[in-house]
């Protein structure tokens, strides 16, 4: 994965290189995973997780890290702004 070199203020879809400001219940996607979440029925992800090291840093230089989402047959690949990587659940 290449670095990207500045977090934006909102989570950021990867996979369609556009903002992920849509909300369903727990997170956020692009307007593309939304219309794949919700042709799928809505589904229940499997598991959520955070790469563990950052992939970006803000101009304040704070960490931004991946947030994936996997769902039974796709996957939503997420930056979180700084704010929301602060919250990020600790790594195993």
């Amino acid at each position: 994965m290449s670095s990207i070199t500045k977090c934006l203020d909102d989570p950021y879809c990867l996979t369609h290189q556009q903002p992920a400001s849509r909300s369903v219940p727990g997170y956020r996607l692009c307007p593309q995973c939304q219309q794949i979440y919700y042709s799928k029925g809505g589904p229940k992800p499997e598991r959520i997780y955070h790469l563990s090291q950052p992939r970006a840093y803000s101009l304040e230089g704070a960490p931004c890290f991946v947030q994936m989402i996997d769902f039974a047959d796709f996957m939503v690949t997420n930056l979180l702004p700084p704010d929301e990587s602060a919250e990020r659940p600790s790594q195993m």
